[in-house]
């Protein structure tokens, strides 16, 4: 015996929307830790703007 689900593509789409935002801020975490223990945040205060170069060379990491 086989059943079958009907698929609510509304509730689906809003599951989707709600797990690629908790993605995306876990992601700016992790991006905002690193800038903040490699010492690039430090730089940009530094510097104001400047150029990738710049900010690399002042925080001692590569540029890429």
């Amino acid at each position: 015996m086989n059943s079958t689900t009907e698929i609510n593509h509304e509730k689906l789409m809003e599951l989707f929307g709600s797990v690629f935002n908790d993605v995306a801020g876990s992601m700016a975490i992790m991006m905002s830790y690193l800038g903040d223990q490699t010492g690039v945040y430090r730089a940009m205060d530094k510097l104001g703007p400047a150029s990738v170069k710049d900010i690399a060379r002042e925080s001692n990491v590569d540029e890429r």
